[in-house]
């Protein structure tokens, strides 16, 4: 059994029980006769990259932010580049998911993207939105903002005045300006598209 299916028995039952198990209930699930060989496990796991321990001792999952992956640098579109050797990916510079999003994780959440009225921006049908729920923006801000009892995703924008209003990034749609009231309720920080599904 691999390491990653070795992790997958100990992430279904964190999923199932609502905890990390034990060292004891390592023993079980694997069917181990010695907690020895439990400890040697999960010393494994942590060294791979997929566990680590909390301040008091106990096994904890990684959070999908606190993952390292490697950065390799420029990738040219057009023209045909070596990949990486092993032994550079070895040296290269890594980050976390939450240092390239550069996002509240407490105040993240995930959208499914519906219409076409943010094309023009590179945002189409079915692309998910990482966004930050605050009311603070920028003025040319992508945000989810309800405006007169509607919730829209739109670029955020001032008029001469200082009042705002939503622009969308297609030029077969009309500006919205508020007749009631705007409110923003979260700002775009990412866009993520999936391919090969």
């Amino acid at each position: 059994m691999t390491s990653k299916e070795k992790y997958n028995k100990i992430y279904r039952f964190t999923r199932l029980r609502g905890r990390t198990p034990s060292y004891d209930e390592v023993c079980q699930i694997f069917d181990y006769k010695s907690k020895s060989s439990a400890h040697y496990l999960i010393k494994k796991l942590i060294r791979e990259g997929y566990l680590k321990k909390s301040d008091n001792g106990s096994i904890q999952l990684l959070e999908w932010s606190d993952i390292s992956i490697p950065f390799l640098g420029m990738m040219h579109a057009g023209k045909t580049v070596g990949f990486p050797s092993p032994s550079e990916e070895e040296t290269a510079e890594v980050m976390t998911l939450s240092e390239l999003l550069m996002v509240d994780l407490h105040s993240a959440k995930l959208f499914k993207v519906q219409g076409d009225s943010m094309i023009e921006a590179g945002i189409f049908e079915n692309d998910i939105l990482l966004v930050e729920s605050t009311d603070k923006w920028s003025v040319g801000d992508i945000v989810i903002a309800e405006i007169d009892g509607e919730e829209t995703l739109k670029y955020i924008f001032k008029d001469k005045d200082g009042r705002p209003y939503l622009k969308p990034a297609n030029c077969d749609m009309k500006i919205m300006k508020p007749e009631e009231y705007l409110k923003v309720k979260a700002v775009v920080k990412n866009v993520i598209k999936s391919y090969g599904r």
